[in-house]
């Protein structure tokens, strides 16, 4: 391509009207504008901000695009159509005290480029806004920031309303993985948590940074929203982040936090939290010795009862792990289970629980035929446990089997029923010849309906992000 510099004051008419007939003759046609000028005056409040800096403010963001469009829309029509990208900011939206000039220009970009949208459209002519949020790396940092001071950090969605991912700079993800359980407010603590762990499924933080993050802030967390968002990403990390050698090398350590965590918690829904967490994650033989000691109810954890359904979980996930006398506790497990839809469902569940491969093939085979996932849910949790990290490689033979499977899926079950059974088989995946199998699949069905082909890649975003 070929680049052209035309120097130019955005708030002069004079210049405007060169800048657009410079650039019909150097390119022969003009197909964008894209109004990227702002400028901003310092964080303070609204009545210390000077006449001067008001009328700079509106002259830069808003004015610029009033004299674009007096002169790019003539040549636009001549042509047969164009497009304005123009750039407000999330200050348009969402607005913050300091900076209430800025804010109106902003939302004055926003409100404009909608009536220049339904006025123009009929001429194909298309106004689009792009609202970014504020990047401590540019050169108006220092004007956003309150004081006039680069910022430590900033949290696009600090005020809990933001939703997506927000790639932080640099100087934000630093801090925030060492110092996030530093920061005073429970809702920002929890918006800085969800884009921590956005930026880790990025690759921009390492599995091992957000373990230690976890594993530092949840003695620190005051708030139980918090606390149980921060145990569901310690939990996912573990299982989906790491590989065995690392968990191995960290198990010990994390069971002696969360057994911590599980005495100091002063709720019954907290400890329960904890618990789960700890059920889910042991290894070491005292931790499972003492899980087993709680399903067999030897052990009591004060402030914390168990219901059926929780020492079902229990049971399973002792025998995961084949424990000594793991066949022993199904049986036992079934036959104590007085509710008969659970103990239907814990029967279905339990050959994927086999230590034995070929009893687990075939708990998959019995998958295929329709019958046997009248059940949704119960099928689907066969499926996980089949497909539990704790399994290994023997795992991958699972996938192309059930990717095959899909479409009869579709066809068979719940309108959602696709979508958890690409999760349930592809959740506890994470090498790289899982994803293979699946790009293979893709390749491989190009008549794959679109919806279904969006179900598995979302699926599988997080394997194929692993191998990265």
């Amino acid at each position: 391509g070929q680049a052209w510099f035309c120097f130019a004051d955005v708030t002069r008419d004079a210049d405007w009207k060169q800048m657009i007939a410079s650039c019909v003759s150097q390119m022969g046609r003009l197909d964008a504008v894209v109004n990227n000028a702002g400028w901003t005056h310092r964080n303070r409040p609204a009545l210390e901000v000077s006449e001067d800096e008001f009328d700079k403010v509106y002259a830069i963001n808003m004015k610029s695009i009033y004299l674009s469009t007096i002169h790019a829309v003539p040549v636009f029509k001549k042509q047969g159509g164009g497009s304005f990208v123009n750039i407000a900011s999330t200050a348009g939206v969402r607005p913050r005290p300091g900076l209430s000039w800025y804010n109106g220009s902003k939302g004055a970009v926003i409100i404009t480029s909608k009536s220049l949208a339904a006025e123009y459209g009929p001429d194909n002519i298309r106004f689009n806004c792009i609202n970014p949020v504020f990047n401590p790396d540019t050169g108006l940092s220092a004007e956003f920031a309150t004081g006039g001071e680069k910022p430590l950090f900033v949290i696009p969605n600090g005020g809990g309303l933001g939703y997506g991912l927000f790639r932080l700079d640099a100087g934000t993800l630093r801090y925030l993985v060492e110092h996030l359980e530093e920061l005073g407010d429970p809702l920002t603590r929890g918006s800085a948590w969800v884009d921590v762990w956005e930026n880790l499924l990025e690759g921009r933080v390492k599995p091992a940074e957000m373990f230690a993050l976890a594993v530092r802030a949840l003695p620190r967390e005051t708030d139980e929203q918090n606390t149980q968002r921060v145990l569901g990403y310690l939990g996912r990390t573990f299982w989906q982040q790491m590989t065995v050698a690392e968990r191995g090398a960290r198990s010990v350590d994390l069971e002696a936090l969360l057994r911590d965590g599980l005495g100091k918690a002063k709720t019954a829904s907290l400890k329960s939290a904890w618990f789960s967490t700890y059920r889910d994650v042991v290894l070491s033989g005292a931790g499972l010795a003492w899980v087993e000691k709680v399903w067999r109810r030897e052990e009591k954890i004060a402030g914390l009862s168990f219901a059926e359904a929780d020492e079902i979980e229990m049971a399973l996930n002792l025998a995961l792990r084949a424990v000594p006398g793991w066949q022993q506790i199904l049986a036992a497990q079934r036959d104590r289970t007085q509710n008969p839809d659970r103990k239907a469902r814990f029967e279905f569940v339990m050959p994927a629980l086999s230590a034995d491969a070929v009893e687990r093939e075939k708990a998959f085979a019995e998958l295929r035929e329709v019958r046997n996932r009248g059940h949704e849910p119960w099928a689907l949790e066969r499926l996980r446990f089949l497909n539990h990290p704790l399994r290994g490689a023997e795992t991958q033979k699972f996938v192309g089997p059930a990717l095959e499977l899909l479409p009869e899926i579709r066809r068979t079950g719940d309108i959602f029923f696709p979508k958890r059974w690409m999760d349930a088989t592809l959740g506890g995946q994470r090498s790289p010849e899982a994803a293979a199998a699946v790009r293979r699949y893709l390749a491989a069905h190009p008549e794959l309906p679109e919806r279904l082909r969006w179900v598995v890649l979302n699926a599988a975003d997080e394997l194929f992000r692993a191998g990265r």
